[in-house]
């Protein structure tokens, strides 16, 4: 049998220093498909989004989140970031695939926090086995 499961998360959120408010939106994809007795397949993604806004910058100085020059804000968000994966698993093994931010090409100024750029499109993959029966 084939499983499948939509989740979805929506929040609201302020921010209490200048009263600056954004909405993030996240969605999750997974889908479970057995190919045999002892081997499944699991698909799955992501994709989370926030507003634009403009975010508290960062200071490595103190290591803390401060309030922007008012003279020369920077807005981030408006901008999805979108994840894929693939697992094989059978029995106690479990190969997988992942594609982290995905659409990087998308744009190139996409940012966590003002001056801090979100990282490029990585592909990790990797093995895992459990040792018990």
């Amino acid at each position: 049998s084939h499983r499948a499961c939509l989740g979805s998360f929506i929040s609201f959120f302020l921010f209490v220093m200048d009263t600056l408010t954004t909405e993030i939106y996240t969605l999750s994809l997974h889908y479970a498909l057995p190919i045999s007795k002892v081997l499944n397949l699991e698909l799955g993604g992501d994709v989370r989004y926030f507003t634009k806004y403009n975010a508290p910058d960062y200071s490595p100085a103190i290591g803390q989140f401060v309030n922007q020059d008012r003279n020369s804000y920077v807005s981030i968000g408006n901008y999805p970031i979108c994840n894929v994966y693939a697992n094989l698993l059978l029995k106690h093994f479990r190969f997988y695939i992942m594609g982290s931010h995905i659409n990087s090409s998308m744009n190139g100024n996409a940012f966590w926090a003002p001056h801090y750029p979100i990282n490029p499109m990585v592909i990790r993959f990797g093995l895992s086995w459990n040792f018990y029966n």
